[in-house]
């Protein structure tokens, strides 16, 4: 243990540890005030927390005949209506400017809405567009399913089909989905998707010298020479590394799961996960296991970057070349290039520590592994991936770190 206390100490006894890690903080809190898509006014989020209380419940068929039938009465209502002068006027100016039908121009009550009935019937926008939740369960299910069978014919193509059609069926008609205020959590998975140029940038600079300014120094062979012995004092580093991540991880993401909460309350647990536009995975899981998935699988990222990092920095001769070498692994996937589109690409992506790393991200998607007749969503092999790579640096930093040679 004092072997491991020596290390940490050697990590953070510079100030520039310090300095990066109060920009990352003050980054995450200023994306959380400014980045977020909710107000931080407390008037608005209180609002907000209103709007939503009185809608909130289980999605059941009840539920949408009730809200569709209060927005369709919004439409009718005489004072939620403009004057008959400005109805003419909008219908003249949907048939003559753009071609509509004076019916279809009729048909669509919302074009005549005054300013009050606008306000009140966007609250149930997002009603409505909850309500067909599980008509967008089965819709992507069939849709991935008939995508199975054409792509890969055979066995594999079945089987695809088959385990895509069962978990997207659980969804439309055995699962619950709930509606209710949820921006506390989405905005804590939201956060974590800049983890890689905050949280990561923190762990490149604390770690990617851990081994390599032992080189530059030329202080390795009076170390491996030491009472600690070889083996020993490269367990402390790695040790030493592990725990480095997980304190710089756990001050970042307590100090971001403080203020989100602060600011947007905690209420939302039990909403829906999908949105069905860029989080289509058929997971069972409400806004709180998501979440709590999106945290742990952050912290594997990070843990998995560091033992990749410390490995690079046992194999470079010069701090600045890991801290170089370890700056391309952590940012490279997280910028957009004209390849990076390629679903290929992207596969590859979800098995890095970035992406894994800003949590959600790896979760949002489905795709499928075919393994020994199996079929496995790719999120588990990528997460079993991260684990086994971590496990497998071990050895092979010690090794090179125990088995360098100083160079005259």
């Amino acid at each position: 243990m004092k072997l491991i206390l020596c290390e940490m100490k050697k990590v953070f006894k510079g100030p520039i540890v310090w300095i990066a890690l109060v920009i990352a903080i003050a980054v995450n809190i200023v994306q959380i005030i400014s980045g977020s898509a909710a107000p931080v006014l407390s008037t608005d989020i209180q609002e907000l927390k209103d709007r939503y209380a009185y809608f909130a419940g289980p999605i059941t068929p009840e539920w949408s005949q009730r809200y569709q039938q209060e927005a369709d009465q919004i439409l009718t209502d005489p004072k939620y209506q403009v004057s008959e002068e400005e109805a003419e006027s909008i219908i003249q100016q949907y048939v003559n400017e753009w071609g509509y039908t004076e019916e279809t121009v009729r048909d669509n009550g919302a074009l005549f809405l005054n300013e009050a009935g606008v306000t009140a019937h966007e609250k149930y926008e997002d009603v409505t567009v909850a309500a067909n939740f599980y008509k967008y369960a089965m819709d992507f299910g069939e849709q991935m399913a008939q995508y199975y069978g054409d792509t890969y014919p055979g066995e594999k193509g079945e089987a695809f089909a088959d385990y895509t059609l069962e978990r997207y069926t659980y969804l439309a008609n055995e699962y619950v989905a709930n509606y209710n205020y949820d921006f506390g959590y989405g905005n804590i998975r939201k956060i974590m998707t800049v983890y890689p140029y905050t949280l990561g940038l923190v762990v490149l600079v604390a770690l990617a010298p851990i081994f390599s300014s032992e080189y530059s120094r030329r202080t390795d062979a009076l170390l491996l020479t030491s009472k600690n012995g070889k083996k020993r004092l490269a367990h402390g580093k790695l040790a030493a590394g592990l725990w480095t991540g997980v304190i710089l991880w756990s001050i970042i993401t307590v100090l971001n799961v403080a203020v989100i909460f602060c600011l947007y309350g905690t209420a939302g647990w039990e909403a829906f996960w999908q949105d069905w536009i860029s989080t289509v995975a058929p997971f069972p899981w409400n806004q709180g296991i998501a979440t709590v998935a999106a945290i742990f699988t952050s912290l594997l990222g990070t843990l998995f970057f560091v033992f990749i990092l410390m490995l690079v920095s046992s194999i470079s001769k010069n701090q600045f070349v890991s801290i170089i070498i370890g700056a391309v692994i952590l940012l490279f996937p997280v910028f957009d290039f004209g390849f990076t589109g390629n679903y290929a690409v992207q596969m590859i992506y979800n098995f890095l520590p970035s992406r894994m790393m800003m949590g959600e991200r790896i979760w949002q998607g489905f795709d499928l592994f075919y393994l020994a007749g199996a079929v496995i969503p790719y999120q588990y092999i990528a997460i079993t991936f991260a684990v086994v790579a971590s496990i497998c640096t071990i050895p092979v930093t010690t090794h090179l770190f125990v088995r360098h040679q100083v160079e005259n």
